[in-house]
């Protein structure tokens, strides 16, 4: 009978406990709410009976082994600057002293304009009347090929060298070729390097005396540098004139000259000497200086006026210019 008793006891104090603790006939056992079922102890949905869903599963980042670098984001390619430095340092007009930068490659760089020149020399005691253009076309970032001229050319006046004739002459002048190296770029203390050589062809009539009727070559080495909004450009060079006495010989005539150009918005204003010696025995040094400013519609369209006074006996006693610089990218 005590047997029995005791039977009875444990099997009513197992009821208690699995009543006590949610154990029953039919209801599963407490999941874990984060076991991926969506089911939680004691209610329909969410974990813990509150409403909520259980966090979604979060995949642990894939931790780099040691002496093994994760792979690095690509760079982004910086564009190209169409001029490495824009028309405003690289174009040429109405100077003739020749920018060291060249436009970039698939660039073309046109300028034209006119000119008007009073000259009291041997050759002329009269007036010019020019309208020069410029052709510039980049083969590379640092190559450029060159065509330039007179357009149009008209001389009026008389001529000593010619016993005091009337000249009223009119017609096409000289076209040169030439190329344009850019040797240094302008970085830190040291200048830009630009190295150029022109090909005088004589296509201006030379009996109404537009030209020589000679070929000559002209190499020139040009450096540049630039602080902030000032720019200055300087040129040495030498020029090997046919002589039109003598055709199996060439003149030494050397070349020197220096820009500067100071930047202010949209406007440039600049100011050049320039100095060509004499002609051997022939004479003729020529030493001017010229003003001006340009203004700039936009990065690729220059406009520019300027003026010029003749310094030594045989430049032009007066001159006046002006003229349009384009730029024509990506070509």
């Amino acid at each position: 009978m005590r047997s029995v008793i005791a039977a009875l006891a444990l099997l009513a104090a197992a009821s208690v406990a699995a009543a006590q603790s949610g154990y029953g006939s039919g209801n599963p056992p407490p999941q874990d709410p984060q076991d991926g079922n969506g089911y939680g102890t004691g209610g329909s949905s969410g974990s813990g009976g509150n409403g909520e869903y259980p966090a979604p599963k979060r995949k642990k980042p894939q931790q780099e082994e040691p002496g093994k670098p994760g792979k690095p984001e690509p760079i982004p390619e910086k564009p190209r600057e169409p001029l490495g430095g824009s028309l405003i340092r690289t174009c040429e007009r109405p100077t003739n002293t020749w920018s060291a930068l060249v436009v970039g490659e698939g660039n073309i760089v046109v300028e034209a304009g006119v000119d008007f020149a009073s000259t009291d020399t041997d050759q002329l005691d009269g007036n010019t009347f020019r309208i020069p253009a410029l052709g510039r076309y980049g083969l590379s970032d640092s190559f450029e090929i060159i065509l330039t001229g007179d357009l149009l050319i008209n001389r009026s006046g008389e001529s000593d060298d010619r016993g005091g004739e009337d000249i009223d002459a009119l017609g096409i002048g000289d076209i040169i070729i030439g190329t344009k190296w850019g040797l240094l770029s302008d970085k830190g203390i040291l200048p830009a390097i630009g190295s150029i050589a022109l090909w005088k062809l004589p296509t201006a009539d030379d009996d109404d005396g537009l030209g020589s009727g000679e070929g000559d070559l002209i190499f020139i080495t040009a450096f540049g540098k630039s602080f902030d909004n000032v720019m200055i450009n300087a040129n040495i060079g030498l020029a090997f004139i046919s002589d039109v006495s003598e055709h199996n010989r060439f003149l030494l005539r050397k070349i020197a000259s220096v820009e500067v150009r100071v930047q202010f918005g949209d406007f440039t204003v600049f100011g050049e000497v320039g100095w060509l010696s004499d002609i051997d025995e022939m004479g003729g040094t020529d030493t001017s200086a010229r003003v001006g400013a340009a203004y700039f519609f936009s990065e690729i369209i220059r406009i520019d006026a300027s003026v010029r006074i003749g310094i030594s006996e045989d430049a032009d006693d007066f001159g006046a210019s002006a003229g349009i610089s384009i730029l024509f990218g990506g070509l």
